[in-house]
């Protein structure tokens, strides 16, 4: 009796057989079963006979097995182009890589800011945020979240690029291996010779780098920052004041009036962790310093058309919560989130403002929800609400500009424009 057995092998020159992933050769065993004893035929139909069975069996589904899945997106029109670089935005075809932090808008309005942990069938696997330790500073857990594709609507990356998934084909492809971008260890201060984890940020010219400390995420400069300083095992207990209190100062909360040069609190500056503000009631600001500030034009924030930086620095990142009314009499600029009613006498530079904001001559803010009026200038990244000034822009609109100049996403227009849908360009 003969049984053949489908081994991968291959015979080197000396005669002997070793097993390879791409050859296969029948080797067959020969058996007298009648010369067998009774007890080892018994084992031969029991357990042998099975055992080659499945062995051959199981032989070719080895073959096709994958491990992994990887998702390319495709701009639809567009024939797929392989290249050395699949990882940067192409129109041609560019993978989703795993370990690397997307900023993805979903259908249901979800944002999700983390890191990309696996691709599946027709799933991508997300972490809420990108480790454990800026969930705690949110106030949150480290969790994952299983995200169908078909509920994938928008992409954020870098200047003005905006993906929009409706536009492309998303192409699942089993893989032996995934798509990963391997994460980089770097030396971040003179003084620490540890070696701290830097992630890819993906941005559509390629992957930017960041790095977590003390919850906090940064980008990646290329050189050691500044001197470390000691974060102290014991967190500076909660700081209030009611009625009335001077600012800047080293307290967490002013119930009432807070007056002085600029809202902010210096606590935790000695452990390099410096904590918010908050201000609830009125806070008037007479700061000198600006009248420098203002000679040199500080219009903007940094990367003011940047929605990828605002994700990334920006967002929940205040170091100042203005609760009621804010009066900056020469003018208000900090990483402030001003809630209800603002006046500045020259400019307004702030991360988020919602309510009604008058400034003399120029308004900015990352995210402007209400009313934006100057006699000059109206700027924000993201506005939704009416911007009212000689010119206004907003890199996203929900709203309505009345000006002699008015631009958004969608066109420009003098006297009034508009906008209410999304239309972005994505460079392909």
């Amino acid at each position: 009796m003969q049984i053949p057995l489908i081994l991968k092998t291959s015979r080197n020159p000396r005669g002997c057989y070793r097993f390879l992933e791409d050859k296969c050769c029948p080797i067959f065993i020969t058996f007298d079963i009648q010369s067998l004893p009774m007890p080892v035929l018994r084992l031969f139909y029991k357990s042998i006979i099975p055992l080659f069975l499945t062995l051959i069996l199981m032989q070719p589904a080895t073959g096709r097995q994958h491990s992994s899945w990887t998702l390319l997106l495709l701009k639809k029109g567009h024939p797929v182009e392989l290249k050395q670089d699949m990882f940067s935005f192409s129109a041609t075809g560019f993978y989703l890589y795993e370990n690397c932090i997307y900023h993805i808008l979903l259908k249901n309005k979800i944002t999700i800011n983390g890191r990309l942990l696996s691709v599946k069938r027709d799933t991508l696997l997300f972490t809420n945020f990108l480790n454990e330790h800026i969930a705690a500073k949110n106030f949150s857990t480290l969790d994952t979240i299983a995200v169908p594709y078909t509920n994938l609507k928008l992409m954020s990356a870098g200047e003005r690029n905006i993906l929009h998934f409706e536009d492309y084909e998303g192409i699942f492809e089993s893989a032996a291996t995934p798509r990963v971008v391997p994460a980089k260890f770097a030396k971040l201060h003179t003084n620490d010779s540890a070696s701290y984890e830097l992630t890819p940020y993906y941005a559509l010219s390629g992957a930017a780098w960041v790095y977590e400390e003390n919850g906090k995420l940064y980008w990646y400069e290329g050189a050691p920052a500044a001197p470390k300083k000691e974060v102290g095992m014991l967190r500076h207990p909660y700081k209030k004041k009611n009625i009335a209190w001077f600012t800047p100062n080293s307290v967490d909360e002013i119930n009432g009036l807070a007056l002085g040069a600029w809202a902010e609190s210096m606590k935790g500056d000695d452990i390099n962790e410096r904590d918010s503000l908050k201000v609830n009631g009125i806070n008037l600001e007479i700061n000198p310093i600006m009248l420098f500030v203002l000679i040199r034009g500080a219009w903007n924030a940094g990367y003011p058309d940047s929605l990828g930086y605002y994700h990334t620095a920006i967002e929940n990142n205040y170091s100042t919560t203005l609760n009621g009314i804010n009066v900056g009499v020469l003018a208000t600029v900090g990483n402030y989130r001003v809630r209800g009613i603002s006046v500045g006498g020259i400019t307004t530079v702030v991360d988020q403002m919602s309510g009604i904001c008058i400034t003399g001559f120029n308004n900015f803010a990352y995210v402007a929800d209400g009313l934006q009026f100057s006699l000059i200038r109206n700027r924000a990244t993201v506005a939704r609400g009416i911007q009212v000034g000689i010119y206004n822009k907003a890199t996203r609109l929900r709203g309505i500009q009345l000006g002699l100049w008015n631009v958004n996403e969608r066109r420009s227009l003098p006297f009034i424009n508009w906008q209410f849908t999304s239309r972005h360009k994505t460079g392909g």
